[in-house]
């Protein structure tokens, strides 16, 4: 998917995998050049202790060394507990996320 400007990763703790996450990278109108983290999943055993700070720290500095100039998620409504995160770390809600399956 590389050709794509898609790039998947793994987290890992020592040799075991505890979660994944992907990056878009693209060129937007209103935001220039911009990479769009997809898919965040951690083990729950894992939440809360750290390793999503860490993971985004290493997302902001590796989207930048890309010359991104925004980074932008989407996360679902009612999942507060991710809006609460987001808004810790410095994000911002700009819009709602509209889908039709076709």
């Amino acid at each position: 998917m590389f050709d794509q400007n898609y790039e998947c990763f793994g987290i890992y703790l020592e040799n075991r995998l505890i979660g994944v996450f992907g990056l878009w990278f693209m060129t937007r109108h209103y935001a220039g050049r911009s990479c769009e983290v997809d898919h965040i999943f951690i083990e729950e055993e894992f939440q809360g202790k750290g390793k999503g700070k860490s993971l985004f720290e290493f997302i902001e500095q590796y989207a930048a060394s890309k010359d991104c100039e925004t980074i932008e998620l989407n996360s679902y409504v009612e999942n507060f507990g991710s809006h609460k995160f987001y808004m810790n770390l410095g994000y911002i809600i700009r819009g709602y996320h509209f889908l039709k399956k076709l």
